[in-house]
């Protein structure tokens, strides 16, 4: 272990070697040997770190807060009601989306790449040849 792992781990883990990974107590026992003065540098600003931050404490919710918890967890079917809509709209989204991404590289296609286009989308021969006529006239 060197002193920027060190470092790292005292940042994430805190100044109580004991907090820190299993895996990484071992190696951790044998930096402290070989640099007390950089391993107790870095774990003294994580046990200051560590100290100020347990004495934050946060308060208990109010009994209000706890029943219209409470009240509205006992409705998960509010939601559902509310949210019916949403699985159309993601599809007219979607089908929204295709039809801008598609007048899009319409705009920026050739004449020929739109003639080729509507001859394959066309079913009968009669079809074939207006969108042929028309395309050829742009």
């Amino acid at each position: 272990m060197n002193e920027e792992r060190f470092r790292a781990l005292a940042d994430a883990f805190g100044g109580d070697v004991l907090r820190w990974p299993v895996a990484e107590r071992g190696q951790a026992a044998v930096f402290r040997r070989a640099s007390p003065d950089l391993s107790e540098e870095a774990l003294g600003g994580a046990v200051a770190l560590d100290a100020w931050l347990d004495l934050w404490r946060v308060e208990s919710p109010s009994a209000d807060l706890r029943q219209r918890i409470l009240e509205t967890a006992h409705h998960p079917r509010r939601f559902a009601r509310m949210a019916w809509w949403l699985p159309s709209a993601g599809l007219a989204a979607a089908g929204v989306a295709g039809m801008i991404c598609g007048a899009v590289l319409s705009f920026g296609a050739s004449a020929e790449a739109r003639d080729e286009a509507l001859v394959s989308a066309a079913s009968s021969d009669n079809a074939v040849q207006i969108a042929v006529g028309e395309g050829s006239r742009q």
